[in-house]
């Protein structure tokens, strides 16, 4: 497909094809395949295309002595426009006493390539993490490994086929710490006291 869109579903509207000829040709054939072009797609493929026979080895079988139940099929080839967008996290619990969560994340990776249709993918400006980092009595770094698919909007799906859809984040947990600053009383400025 085109540059910032990828291919998604593949389907037919037959799922079988029933072959009859001379048994010693029959015997070589496989399988049997479509062949669609969405060379420069931005949008769903559809079209009746040609049944080809192919052997083990993935040589297209031609015999005028075969017949099908089908030569051709209706095809659809779903397209996906990509979008890259920023990971967002919330924790749930409280860190143990004398301890604080910082409110900083270190993410790994910090943003994540999702796809969808592009009716969907306008309203997605981020994917949200809700609660399943748990920091309930922790005194360090929380370390969480996180599968982003179970988050992910319906009709959305991870870009990256080489990802296995975990994330890696860190919750940095600090040490409370109290200050307490004392202001002279000549600093305190009334205004627009009526």
């Amino acid at each position: 497909p085109a540059e910032g869109y990828m291919l998604g579903t593949l389907s037919t509207d037959q799922n079988a094809v029933i072959i009859s000829g001379p048994e010693s040709v029959v015997e070589r054939i496989a399988g049997t395949q479509v062949e669609i072009n969405v060379d420069g797609a931005t949008s769903d493929v559809n079209i009746t295309l040609p049944v080809y026979l192919y052997d083990a080895e993935g040589r297209k079988i031609e015999d005028s002595r075969l017949s099908k139940s089908v030569n051709e099929v209706f095809t659809k080839a779903v397209v996906l426009q990509k979008k890259e967008v920023p990971i967002e996290y919330t924790v749930k619990g409280e860190a143990a006493d004398g301890y604080i969560f910082a409110g900083e994340f270190i993410k790994n990776p910090k943003t994540v390539v999702i796809a969808a249709k592009p009716s969907v993918l306008k309203n997605i400006n981020s994917i949200v993490v809700e609660d399943a980092i748990d920091i309930e009595g922790a005194d360090t770094n929380v370390e969480t490994t996180i599968e982003l698919k179970q988050y992910l909007p319906d009709g959305v799906i991870l870009a990256d086929g080489n990802s296995n859809g975990n994330v890696h984040v860190t919750t940095v947990i600090e040490e409370e710490k109290l200050r307490v600053v004392e202001i002279p009383i000549e600093q305190i400025v009334l205004s627009n006291v009526p």
